[in-house]
């Protein structure tokens, strides 16, 4: 069972929940996989509006976002008969973000060591989640195009014309994890 979310905004969480066999019984199957899995994170740029806000950074939608992904080990999983139906989600072992944590340096976007900065700050140190073991949920991070461009240079002028920050701690990150 996959459910798939169509991103609806900017950063939307797509939350998907992996489950790989039917439950024993609640918090002690260790074949269910619980993953979260985001997408354009964009630190860098503002959306025109967010929760009746105008004009709102990227760090304020992550937040909210992340905010809510707190949230997930409490709900319920809906009773329809599936895996781990009617039962707490519970435990999170996974967040995958699969890119563009930073926007393309094109003016007035900021650097790509900016948003590296904000995207550690708000994920990496301010989710609290843990897995089904009591141990910090784990991170899967690839990097988008927006990424790359920024470490390697785009067919526009960028500024700075090259910030590989995002891309090189995505590397250390995920070759040590």
């Amino acid at each position: 069972m996959i459910p798939f979310f169509k991103p609806i905004s900017f950063a939307a969480v797509l939350s998907i929940l992996l489950l790989s066999s039917p439950a024993q019984s609640q918090g002690t199957d260790t074949s269910i996989i619980h993953f979260i899995f985001t997408s354009d994170a964009h630190y860098g740029i503002k959306r025109a509006s967010f929760q009746g806000s105008t004009d709102v950074d990227a760090h304020t939608v992550n937040a909210a976002m992340i905010k809510k992904m707190g949230t997930l080990p409490n709900l319920l999983l809906p009773n329809d008969g599936g895996i781990g139906a009617g039962k707490k989600i519970g435990a999170i072992d996974y967040l995958l973000q699969t890119g563009d944590i930073t926007n393309r340096m094109e003016p007035p976007c900021q650097s790509a060591t900016a948003s590296w900065a904000q995207f550690e700050t708000d994920y990496l140190k301010g989710l609290k989640l843990l897995d089904r073991k009591g141990r910090p949920m784990q991170f899967l991070i690839v990097p988008g195009n927006h990424d790359a461009s920024n470490a390697i240079g785009f067919t526009r002028p960028l500024v700075p014309l090259t910030d590989a920050a995002c891309v090189v701690n995505i590397y250390n990150l995920m070759m040590h994890p």
